[in-house]
């Protein structure tokens, strides 16, 4: 049988269909920061498993669609596009019931986990040892911009940090303990450090908990995530977690995108934005389809005529098909223009 990832490359793969290649979920689940992972991601409603596989390589890939072809899960047609056989979709249809976690996934939204979980795990540390009035110990996390931020948390608070310790458990009991949360909470507790408490690694939480190593690591994320977006929906009910997972439609915008979206907001166009970047111009348009799936009312006007939009719409529709070569056939337009209309109104098409 096939375990959690190569089950999750399997449904990736059927939500593409034939409109891209097996290659672009490996990209997606990577977390390619290119215009194309990111575009494609939304477009085929597969931003919860973006960037959820970092750690996976290119051989390990391979292997996992060797698996599925050799156990008739897929196949490769002629023109090398992938099918999904019978079987193959009788799996897809269990993905979430076997593992129901993976609905707390948004890894398209929540990508920078990590530095969450970072700021978090050094936290609870840090008021573990305030509350026993410890200073001296090395700190669970060597990121430097991490131990910044704690020391700029406690800095700015204004005598409220002796409060934090009480604060952070009555929020995280909250969130832990909600029945909202499928996964068991020793999945990111026993990997917390504390006065004269070292958490466990990965590894060692993975065979504390006996579970197979990727079905941890989404586990793990699918916490993080449900954390975050709990945080995010109410952060009047946790005023400290909000302080560390502040995430906005801008934070999910590469850092180039950001300094090409400052240049739009002051009037510039795409060749002087990119004369003064000193970019190429379909570096400034990749970045401009970026902003228009990200960041709310952009208005894409001024790079397409609002008739060229519907007339871009009814192709699409047309072409029954997410394949710029395709849609191009029916209308002879500059593919950027597409991408954008296909960003800014992909749910609706």
């Amino acid at each position: 049988m096939i375990n959690i990832l190569e089950h999750v490359v399997l449904y990736c793969l059927s939500k593409l269909g034939k409109e891209r290649s097996s290659s672009s979920v490996f990209h997606l689940l990577n977390g390619k920061k290119s215009s194309q992972t990111i575009q494609d991601s939304h477009l085929f409603q597969l931003d919860s498993f973006f960037h959820t596989a970092h750690h996976l390589t290119r051989e390990q890939y391979e292997s996992i669609i060797s698996k599925l072809i050799k156990h008739e899960f897929i196949y490769i047609s002629g023109d090398q596009q992938v099918g999904i056989s019978e079987s193959g979709q009788l799996l897809i249809h269990e993905l979430y019931s076997m593992y129901p976690f993976l609905k707390n996934l948004q890894g398209g939204r929540y990508h920078n986990c990590l530095q969450f979980w970072e700021r978090l795990s050094l936290l609870i540390q840090v008021c573990s040892n305030q509350i026993n009035n410890q200073t001296s110990y090395i700190p669970v996390q060597k990121n430097k911009d991490t131990q910044n931020w704690i020391k700029h948390l406690f800095a700015t608070s204004e005598g409220n940090s002796k409060n934090f310790p009480h604060e952070l458990l009555r929020e995280l009991q909250a969130l832990l303990e909600s029945s909202e949360l499928k996964i068991d909470p020793s999945v990111l507790v026993a990997r917390l450090s504390g006065f004269e408490s070292i958490g466990l690694t990965e590894m060692q939480t993975i065979e504390m908990l006996g579970i197979e190593e990727n079905n941890y690591r989404f586990q793990f994320q699918a916490l993080l995530h449900f954390l975050m977006s709990s945080i995010e929906e109410n952060p009047s009910a946790y005023p400290l977690l909000a302080r560390m997972a502040v995430t906005d439609e801008f934070q999910q915008l590469t850092a180039s995108a950001k300094k090409t979206f400052e240049l739009i907001k002051k009037g510039k166009g795409i060749v002087e934005i990119g004369r003064i970047r000193k970019l190429k111009e379909s570096t400034i348009q990749d970045h401009i389809v970026e902003i228009a799936l990200f960041v709310n009312g952009f208005n894409i006007d001024r790079f397409v005529e609002v008739p060229l939009q519907e007339r871009i719409k009814e192709a699409i529709q047309k072409a029954s098909s997410k394949q710029l070569r395709k849609i191009r056939e029916i209308i002879d337009v500059d593919y950027f223009q597409i991408r954008l209309v296909i960003a800014k109104f992909g749910d609706l098409l």
